[in-house]
């Protein structure tokens, strides 16, 4: 009798532990990772850029745009725009991918104005867009370090001209394209990819009163990509639609260029350091092409 009674209370014993959720199952009572809630939406400053006039030199490292979150860059769009015309670049990502970077792969021109559309989304799946538009400063031409005396802007050419008799010294690294995009077709009216160097200022130009087919001309130079020094002849007797008329590539470096009646004076490098040589280029009716003549420092 006693050991019956014994297994009663361990069986009783055994439903109230059941029933106070006893043995650690499962059940109401277990517990389970709290969702995280979701931060404030991500925004961008544009404080920086929006509404601004800036030198697209300052904008030589790109056009950055900080956000208050990061960002998935896998799923991050760039659109620019140069008055209405898209351009291209590459898209950067910096401090924990809260700043987004487009490097346009041509300099910016002067004097226009910038459209920038970046959409994305941030950590919790949220859409996040902002738009921000700027202008670039004009383009100034009066800057005698690299004219003898001012040059003077063409609103048509979009690009400073050096008067005749007025010198123009190049630089290097400001003058020489930043891709190969523009192709020089003769007789053809030039590109668009061309028209952007001429605004952004990578081509130089110098007047000249020689005219040819009787039509007024103007002296075009710049450094190709290869880091060779070129000489074009545009025709620009409608100077909206410039057409090259012959091209020359310079076996040395290009130094200065002075625009003159009979055509273009420029220094070139010699194999000698700190000799430079002098010739004039000129057009040759008979071939319809240039000819260099050397002048000085010859041998």
């Amino acid at each position: 009798m006693k050991a019956t009674l014994g297994l009663c209370a361990v069986f009783m014993t055994a439903i109230v532990v059941s029933a106070c959720g006893g043995g650690g199952g499962g059940g109401s009572g277990s517990s389970s990772t709290p969702t995280p809630t979701p931060s404030a939406p991500v925004t961008a400053s544009v404080d920086a850029l929006q509404g601004l006039t800036i030198s697209p030199l300052s904008l030589g490292s790109g056009i950055s745009v900080p956000f208050s979150g990061p960002l998935d860059p896998a799923k991050t769009t760039v659109d620019v725009t140069v008055n209405g015309t898209h351009i291209t670049g590459t898209t950067s990502f910096s401090s924990g991918n809260s700043v987004v970077t487009f490097t346009p792969t041509v300099r910016l021109p002067f004097g226009k104005s910038v459209t920038v559309v970046i959409t994305s989304v941030d950590t919790f799946g949220r859409v996040v867009q902002t738009t921000v538009t700027f202008n670039t400063s004009a383009m100034v031409c009066a800057d005698i370090a690299r004219w003898s005396n001012p040059a003077v802007f063409s609103t048509a050419l979009q690009n400073c001209v050096a008067h005749e008799g007025v010198q123009w010294l190049v630089d290097r690294s400001f003058n020489k394209s930043q891709d190969n995009s523009c192709t020089m077709s003769i007789g053809v009216v030039l590109s668009p990819a061309c028209r952007a160097y001429m605004e952004n200022g990578t081509m130089g130009l110098s007047d000249t009163s020689m005219v040819v087919n009787g039509h007024a001309v103007t002296w075009e130079a710049h450094i190709g990509t290869d880091g060779k020094s070129s000489i074009t002849l545009l025709d620009t007797n409608d100077p909206t639609k410039p057409v090259p008329l012959a091209t020359k590539v310079l076996s040395s470096d290009l130094l200065w260029t002075i625009g003159n009646p009979s055509g273009e004076s420029i220094s070139v490098t010699t194999a000698v350091n700190g000799v430079n040589k002098t010739e004039l280029v000129t057009w040759d009716a008979s071939s319809s092409s240039l000819v260099v003549t050397c002048l000085l420092n010859c041998t």
